[in-house]
């Protein structure tokens, strides 16, 4: 058994907003049973993050080849930004796709679980890798980190005010039922 973290999808769209929740709960290890792990998009982002700055180091200080970095990026990753990453990588070997954008919409596909923010992060990463010059896949580095920074950053602005609304419709709803069932 392990702890899976959910996003319950129903509530963040009733409630008005890009809202994470977490909730615990009990995943079986069968064998064929369906993957119901689901982490969240900001985690991600981190991770995301964490993976362009990496690559933008393998690529001004020892150039490593786009195939080549996209193995290193899932070794040091995990979940589905390394699974991404690796697809990204087979994509980039097999030579299918005409360039770097085509293969990554290809890996991103093929991860149908990852959330829309994460994906549109990495389709912009695809249109910047192989593209240009060492420069120019920096710079899209850089934007695609900042670009997840600032999502992170507008999530945690306004965090404390919100986790109290949800504590008080909590304490409201809990007294509530106690109402009815008395």
């Amino acid at each position: 058994a392990e702890i899976a973290l959910i996003k319950i999808q129903g509530l963040c769209s009733f409630l008005g907003g890009n809202i994470q929740l977490i909730v615990f709960r009990y995943v079986p290890m069968h064998p064929f049973a369906e993957d119901h792990i689901f982490i969240f998009a900001p985690v991600l982002q981190q991770q995301l993050i964490s993976a362009a700055r990496f690559m933008a180091c393998e690529l001004e200080y020892r150039q490593t080849p786009l195939p080549q970095l996209m193995h290193l990026c899932a070794d040091e990753t995990g979940g589905w930004i390394s699974r991404v990453f690796s697809l990204l990588a087979h994509e980039l070997e097999r030579q299918l796709a005409a360039d770097a954008a085509c293969c990554m919409a290809s890996a991103v596909a093929q991860v149908p679980k990852l959330p829309v923010v994460v994906q549109e992060k990495f389709l912009l990463l695809g249109r910047t890798l192989g593209r240009f010059d060492l420069r120019g896949q920096l710079a899209g580095l850089e934007a695609v980190a900042q670009l997840c920074q600032r999502d992170l950053d507008g999530l945690l602005l306004n965090r404390d005010a919100r986790l109290r609304s949800y504590m008080t419709l909590g304490l409201c709803a809990g007294v509530a039922l106690v109402i009815i069932f008395v």
